[in-house]
């Protein structure tokens, strides 16, 4: 569930003008639809009025009934709360949308004509799982960019919320604004610079905020950002004086402390302090660029001064992704006794690196010798750790086809099996 706090911040800097409305296609529980009528009826409009602005949708059933819950108000008691049914990637305008009726229960039809303000946070599903859940996604959101760019473009390694966007262009009416909450993953990865490219032909990219104090979802592995963009009403028509604004939020937004009202206001004003740093770039520079833009939230201005003096790290070193043996320990033993001759330096991560030269301060056991020839040199200590990291990669291994074994059980609903594996 989005935290109140965050769903708070997201609506207050897209919804601009009050009065208007606003959309959640995957409503989740309700928490950013409530938070939306909650800052209608402090701008002064009328409670039911504000009702009748707000559109939930959800691909589920079962949170919508907590949606319900979230808008419901003893001042709108009586009246049609806007929720419905319907998977993201099928509403479309003209459609037609049920309502329910709160007295009688029966289906209210109504015309769906869009809306100017769309908020989210968009479901989190990996490339991997989307041929089971989204299997067609792929193809119908490259059918669309094809339709109104004339160009051929994959999205070959992508998450499920960069396909969304595309959709949600349709549903948003002139000069309308679309806020959500996504991954970081875009920011750095390949799939991400298709996606971003893509992504500024239908949007100029306003804002992108990321937390600089924390995970914003304290119990997800997933870092988030938010993303505020504003509909071009014609595709690929990029303003020459268009800017993007990196923004970090130094501060935990979820202290009771907090005075949140505060940060979003510096933010819409561009007002940086202790607390909140921009960095503004020419958006048509920003895709001229080769650097990664996780980078672009810290200052870099200072880097074109010195361009024409850099070269690729690749041309010096080759850089590879660490690979998962099994524990730490068994690499990198400390405080160890091992005879030197099996002991080398490592610079582990550039994390280490605090000038521009350094040296490797880590130690890694290296040893390729079996264990009848340390024990011919009488290499004790040697021994012993390859014999330790024989054991514990055996250990390793075994309780890694236990789990699979475990989860296979599991996964084909096989429960009495549990305690046998």
């Amino acid at each position: 569930a989005t935290p109140t706090f965050l769903a708070r911040l997201l609506t207050s800097l897209t919804m601009l003008n009050k009065e208007l409305s606003v959309h959640d296609p995957c409503c989740g529980t309700g928490t950013i639809a409530r938070s939306a009528y909650d800052l209608k009826k402090e701008s002064g409009i009328n409670p039911k009025e504000a009702l009748k602005s707000i559109y939930c949708s959800d691909k589920v059933a079962f949170p919508l009934q907590m949606a319900t819950l979230s808008l419901t108000d003893p001042q709108n008691i009586g009246e049609i709360i806007q929720i419905y049914k319907e998977d993201c990637t099928k509403i479309d305008i003209g459609n037609e949308i049920e309502l329910k009726d709160p007295y009688t229960g029966e289906i209210i039809k109504k015309e769906y004509t869009g809306v100017d303000y769309i908020t989210s946070n968009l479901p989190f599903i990996q490339q991997e799982d989307l041929n089971i859940l989204n299997p067609n996604i792929k193809e119908e959101t490259e059918k669309i960019i094809f339709e109104y760019t004339g160009e051929k473009i994959s999205f070959s390694k992508s998450d499920l919320y960069s396909f969304l966007p595309f959709y949600f262009w349709n549903l948003l009416k002139q000069n309308g604004r679309l806020g959500i909450i996504l991954s970081n993953s875009w920011l750095a990865t390949e799939w991400g610079e298709t996606f971003r490219k893509t992504l500024n032909k239908f949007y100029h990219i306003e804002k992108i905020i990321i937390s600089g104090k924390g995970k914003w979802f304290k119990n997800a592995d997933v870092i988030t950002t938010i993303l505020i963009l504003n509909k071009r009403e014609s595709v690929n028509e990029i303003n020459s004086d268009e800017i993007t604004n990196f923004i970090t939020i130094n501060k935990d937004l979820s202290k009771s402390d907090t005075n949140l009202q505060e940060t979003i206001e510096n933010i819409i004003a561009d007002i940086p302090s202790d607390d909140i740093s921009f960095q503004k770039y020419s958006t048509q520079d920003l895709f001229s660029s080769e650097m990664n833009w996780n980078t672009l939230f810290s200052n870099i201005s200072w880097l074109p001064e010195i361009k024409s003096k850099l070269i690729y790290v690749n041309v010096l070193f080759d850089i590879n992704r660490g690979e998962r043996r099994g524990w730490d320990p068994m690499f990198y033993p400390e405080n160890n006794d091992i005879e030197k001759d099996y002991i080398k330096p490592v610079l582990k991560s550039s994390k280490e690196i605090v000038s521009l030269i350094t040296s490797a301060e880590s130690e890694a056991f290296c040893c390729s010798k079996d264990i009848s020839e340390l024990k011919k040199l009488k290499h004790k200590e040697a021994l012993k750790n390859s014999v330790k990291r024989g054991e514990q990669n055996l250990q390793w291994k075994g309780n890694n086809i236990g789990y699979r074994i475990l989860h296979y059980w599991v996964e084909i609903g096989r429960a009495s099996c549990w305690e046998r594996v």
